[in-house]
């Protein structure tokens, strides 16, 4: 709340400000700002007095910016609803200052209402304050106790001078909108007001009046002599001392006004036989009250019934006019505030009329930004329930700027009445948006392609979008380059298509820009990808004793293909290397009765060379694992790194039902564990484990697991016959072989243990350094005898083909690179028993007279 000290009414004796909680238990506290008349905060101070009832506290820290006593109370009324109360003697604000309140809450949150019992003040629900925050208030019941009389006509004030003159003839702007409520003039609504009715009755003018002034008075503010105060706001306007007059301003004005009207109303009404009751002046004020856009406007509360009409009352005495018509619209002002352009923001009116003869026309004067719904309302819509008109603002410029407009409300008889509109085109530039704004493809076959789609949308556009594809590679393609307006609006998909070139990765940018909008920007990646090469069966005409040759299939185009790499490893059979049987030791049931420790006793049911750690139960043929139970040591064989344990098991009759039995196998050399949970019923559960040349096994029980059986496997038993493949080295040897540098989809592999069995899978290597994945292996298993050289002569290879890779093989065994021995007597080419540089020139001839 904000303290009237202009004009130079800054002296307040009694109280100040009484301030209460509407809730019960919460502490109020009070804040005091001083304020410049520019409304900047100059100090604050907190005033929570300590001290309750009739107790005060002087209120210090103002002493820079007033003079005078200001006290606080708290609680001076004992209630369950907190208060403070801040009271006055002499309080003086110097010059150019104004003082604010602020009451709220310590803590919690309640409505706080205030009073005030000093002279000539007033409250503002939101002072104009720089660098301070405020609550909002409200003023919705400002008149003080003497209005309420029952008796009583309570006046509101408005303004019918904006200027005065003085005798000086200087014109003194006394800040009023004419036609206006004054800002002194109290009000209340009937919802607030202590007894339930709405106040003022009616307004008369009473800022600023001219009038006589008791030229008697020499010495006080009102003094004809001292009559030209910008302290007071009262100004002499004439020079003659006898008969002075002077301008003032208040309810103080606006009283006399309504009570000379009323004066000449009891008159008109005696001269035809009338007398007035107050009830009879009431009505005569609200049924001939001017009714205008103040009235009616956004403070028609203010103003009670609206405008007393001095003449209409007389003549509604007389009977000349019973009423004349009238125009009511609820605001008399729309602002609509910043609107995007493009944009329609709309607002309504109410329009209603009184004694109409006629129907009600609108009419908007100002830009075509406006638009009224409505431009005639009905007589009779208009006096019964009233009409809605929607006033709509769609601004339309490209850049900020503020539109005005006028409607004009008028019928026969009435006074015209107006409505402002304004409001302010916001400029909003053109958005686009992509979704998603990264289309990843997944690996797509080189010579294939793949299509994905981005949703392309825009608002507030000026201008099509146009989408710019910026793909050095050349694999990406778009669907659209440009997108209309609207496409945009509504939201465009876009198609992407990839199309790899190459075995590698692959980015690109599309950028979409539109006239004034920022532009964005979609990445595409994509991985071109070969299909791995499809290895074949082994052609058993082509398999020999230490022999065979690897065929493959390819769909990668020739043009893309280096070279091929061949791996070859020779799979050991899978060796068993310890079965133990428990299902004998179903005698000792009737022996086992609950569950008793028999690891004492554990060499007597378990195979030789296990070992147990305490307890350990047998019970119905199962060796029940309390603990653990730890193996022999295994010895593997060459070849082999990895151990299987497969175990017969289930869940023993001494289990608890609702927890989990599981066993657990470890090795001891690799040091890694499996875990698995048993089943009510007997099944088999394998374990495959890392190991190392000796090993031992370990089984840990939780819950008591129980084995009937296991067995352990030197291998892998869940991939018999088709072993993790392990690379070789270049040269290999017998039992593995890595040839690179295959330029045919077809190799024979010589050299290898006769009669084993291997497996062989390829991959491809690319003419740009990438490589495909591994074909899926096969498997062969060489011939177990022998077989008759059966051959080309020059054939050295086996392959069936006389070129220079047998060449290049006679050159090596010469050279001492490779052995003969290992390409089953072919390579004697002259057929004795050395191979030397005749050899190599009678296959050269063999193969040119071919």
């Amino acid at each position: 709340m904000n303290y009237n000290t202009e004009y130079g009414l800054s002296y307040y004796y009694g109280i100040l400000a009484n301030a209460w909680s509407r809730a019960t238990g919460v502490s109020l506290r009070c804040r005091l700002i001083v304020l410049k008349s520019d409304g900047s905060k100059v100090t604050e101070v907190d005033v929570n007095p300590t001290q309750t009832g009739t107790s005060a506290t002087s209120v210090s820290g103002l002493s820079r910016y007033a003079s005078g006593t200001l006290y606080a109370y708290r609680n001076y009324v004992s209630s369950e609803k907190s208060q403070i109360m801040l009271y006055t003697q002499g309080l003086q604000l110097n010059s150019g200052y104004k003082l604010a309140v602020q009451f709220y809450p310590a803590s919690g949150s309640t409505v706080v209402d205030i009073w005030s019992g000093a002279a000539y003040t007033y409250y503002t629900s939101t002072p104009s304050t720089s660098g301070y925050t405020w609550t909002r208030g409200t003023d919705d019941m400002t008149v003080s106790d003497e209005s309420t009389y029952v008796n009583g006509i309570p006046i509101g004030a408005y303004s019918t001078k904006s200027h005065v003159t003085d005798y000086q003839n200087t014109s003194h702007n006394l800040g009023y909108t004419e036609g206006e409520i004054a800002y002194f003039s109290s009000y209340a609504t009937a919802d607030q007001s202590p007894t339930g009715l709405a106040y003022p009755w009616i307004c008369a003018p009473g800022a600023t009046v001219v009038s006589a002034v008791n030229h008697y008075d020499t010495s006080g503010d009102y003094s004809y002599l001292n009559g030209n105060s910008d302290e007071h706001g009262f100004y002499r306007v004439n020079t003659d001392k006898s008969n002075p007059y002077g301008s003032m301003e208040g309810t103080s004005m606006a009283t006399p006004v309504a009570a000379g009207i009323v004066a000449l109303w009891l008159q008109a009404a005696q001269s035809v036989g009338k007398q007035l009751t107050v009830n009879d002046v009431k009505e005569i004020m609200r049924e001939t009250a001017i009714s205008d856009s103040y009235t009616t406007g956004a403070r028609r509360t203010h103003f009670g019934n609206g405008k007393i009409d001095a003449l209409a009352g007389i003549r509604y005495i007389l009977g000349e006019v019973v009423d004349k018509p009238r125009i009511n619209v609820t605001s008399d002002a729309l602002d609509f505030g910043e609107v995007p352009a493009g944009t329609t923001a709309v607002q309504t009116i109410t329009v209603t009329g009184v004694n109409l003869e006629g129907d009600i026309e609108l009419a908007l004067d100002g830009t075509e930004n406006f638009t009224l719904s409505k431009t005639t309302v009905g007589q009779a819509a208009a006096e019964g329930e009233g009409a809605t008109v929607t006033v709509a603002f769609k601004p339309t410029a490209k850049i900020a700027a503020t539109y005005n407009a006028t409607i004009t409300l008028t019928t026969e008889g009435a006074n015209t009445i107006t409505v402002a509109l304004t409001g302010k085109g916001a400029y909003v530039p053109p958005a686009l948006t992509a979704t998603p704004q990264q289309v990843s493809f997944d690996p797509v076959t080189v010579g294939g392609s793949a299509t994905q789609t981005f949703t392309l949308a825009g608002t507030n556009l000026v201008d099509n979008v146009t989408l710019t594809l910026n793909d050095e590679a050349g694999v990406f393609a778009l669907s659209d380059m440009a997108v209309s307006q609207a496409d945009a609006a509504a939201g465009k998909g876009v198609a992407v298509t990839f199309a790899p070139m190459a075995n590698e990765t692959y980015t690109a940018t599309v950028q979409l820009a539109t006239t004034d909008g920022q532009p964005i920007t979609v990445t595409l990646t994509g991985t071109g990808s070969h299909n791995a090469p499809a290895m074949l069966s082994a052609d058993p005409a082509r398999v020999k004793h230490t022999a065979f040759r690897a065929d493959w299939n390819d769909d990668t185009p020739d043009a893309n293909i280096d070279s091929y790499t061949l791996e070859v490893t020779y799979v050991p059979p899978l060796q068993l290397l310890e079965e133990a049987d428990f299902s004998s030791l179903e005698a000792y049931s009737s022996w086992f009765s609950g569950l008793r420790d028999a690891s004492s006793r554990y060499s007597t049911y378990l195979p030789s060379g296990w070992t147990c750690t305490s307890p350990l139960y047998i019970d119905d043929g199962l060796v029940i694992v309390g603990k653990t139970v730890v193996t022999k040591t295994y010895s593997l064989p060459t070849g082999f790194d990895k151990i299987s344990v497969v175990v017969s098991a289930k869940r023993s009759s001494k289990s608890s039902r609702n927890r989990t039995v599981s066993l657990q196998v470890s090795t001891s050399g690799s040091g890694q564990s499996q875990t698995q949970n048993m089943d009510t019923n007997e099944a088999e559960y394998t374990y495959v484990l890392p190991a190392t040349s000796n090993e031992k096994i370990t089984f840990t029980g939780t819950n008591y697991p129980g084995m009937t059986s296991v067995k352990v496997y030197a291998g892998d038993v869940t991939q018999a016959g088709s072993r993790r493949l392990i690379a070789a080295s270049e040269t290999g040897d017998s039992l593995s072989r890595l040839i690179t540098g295959i330029t045919d989809k077809y190799y024979t592999v010589n050299g290898l243990t006769a009669g084993g069995t291997f497996t062989y899978r390829v991959k491809a290597l690319y003419t740009n350094a990438s490589e495909s994945l591994w074909s899926n292996a096969e498997q062969v298993t060489l011939a177990q005898e022998p077989d008759a050289p059966e051959y080309l002569q020059g054939d050295v290879n086996g392959d069936d083909v006389v070129d220079i890779n047998d060449v290049n093989i006679l050159l090596n065994i010469i050279l001492g690179y490779d052995n003969a021995d290992n390409y089953d007597g072919r390579a004697y080419i002259l057929g004795n028993s050395t191979i030397d540089v005749a050899d190599v020139n009678t296959l050269i001839n063999i193969i040119l007279t071919e």
